[in-house]
């Protein structure tokens, strides 16, 4: 819309409201007769993304933004999540002194199909900006798509079928674990002017993270006196500080695991008969055979059970796992 002030969202919803064929960039006095039917009351202009949500409540509309990269590359901003009947899609972009500056789309597919190699008519979903061929393939799509819990995808296996854990290595507890936590201040940056394309959409970064400070402590699961002393640090290197600690913390955890932790099987006759009784590996639960090997602690020496030894060949490879294999003779 053709407008001097900073209400372009505004004459967006009127233009949407009240579709022209032609001239429809320009602001008539219809217009502005007909802005009184929508309610922005209390809203600043230019508009915030964080405000609307509050147009879409008071105006019973579903608002979603989209932004430009330039080379035709758009990307979500906003995707409304309202269940409103009436819905709007605008385009944000930044003029030369870098304001915002919404776009109205009138026909998102529309919009997306003329940037894909495709020729054929699309429907495009607005949260991850898949193609369907159809209006239903797009209905099936929305039950999969990163819509359904804001993270990702889920796919659900098939009725019927079964799936077993791989990664055995994962069930035993780790030796040492370190604990760490930072903290940091807020330091402005210094906005300069740039060549930013008038046209593209941007992301104004006027404050940075920066470390400050930290805390850490190793804890030993086995055994507290292995466990490290804690540590902290203040200064402006904090981050490079950290990294410096935590490799020698973790260089002395893995000299402790190669040297201390070597405790031979502690094994009573009881559990010798168990682990010739034994028809299923303790840790994936598939049928011995003669290829069993006795699985115990490293670093308490107490014996966890009957296993297969190519299962716990594959908890070797961990650096975590610390088994100890006893063939049968």
């Amino acid at each position: 819309m053709r407008n001097e002030d900073n209400m372009c969202l505004i004459w967006c919803h009127v233009r949407h409201l009240r579709p022209k064929a032609r001239r429809a960039t320009t602001i008539t006095k219809n217009d502005r007769d007909f802005e009184l039917n929508v309610d922005y009351s209390g809203i600043e202009f230019p508009v915030k993304i964080s405000d609307i949500g509050k147009i879409e409540k008071r105006n019973n509309i579903n608002i979603s933004v989209i932004g430009y990269r330039g080379k035709k590359q758009f990307y979500p901003i906003r995707i409304s999540k309202g269940e409103h009947e009436d819905h709007m899609e605008l385009l944000l972009l930044g003029d030369g002194n870098r304001k915002l500056h919404y776009v109205l789309i009138k026909d998102i597919n529309r919009l997306l199909c003329s940037v894909s190699k495709t020729k054929a008519k699309a429907h495009y979903c607005l949260h991850c900006f898949h193609n369907c061929v159809s209006e239903e393939t797009l209905a099936k799509h929305k039950e999969v798509c990163i819509e359904v819990n804001e993270v990702q995808a889920t796919r659900l296996p098939k009725a019927g079928s079964k799936t077993r854990l791989k990664n055995h290595r994962i069930c035993l507890p780790v030796p040492f674990v370190i604990y760490a936590d930072f903290e940091s201040i807020l330091v402005p940056n210094e906005i300069t002017k740039d060549d930013t394309n008038c046209d593209e959409s941007y992301t104004e970064k006027y404050q940075t993270h920066q470390a400050c400070s930290f805390g850490l402590k190793t804890v030993c699961n086995y055994n507290d006196s292995y466990s490290g002393e804690y540590t902290s640090y203040v200064g402006k290197d904090a981050a490079y500080v950290f990294l410096k600690t935590l490799i020698k913390e973790a260089g002395r955890c893995r000299s402790n695991v190669n040297n201390l932790f070597k405790k031979k099987m502690i094994i009573s006759p009881e559990q010798e008969q168990e682990f010739m009784n034994a028809a299923d590996c303790s840790i994936c639960g598939e049928l011995l055979g003669e290829d069993r090997v006795r699985d115990h602690c490293h670093i308490t020496g107490h014996y966890r059970g009957a296993a297969l030894q190519f299962k716990m060949q594959d908890i070797m490879e961990s650096p975590c796992g610390l088994p100890q294999l006893e063939r049968i003779r």
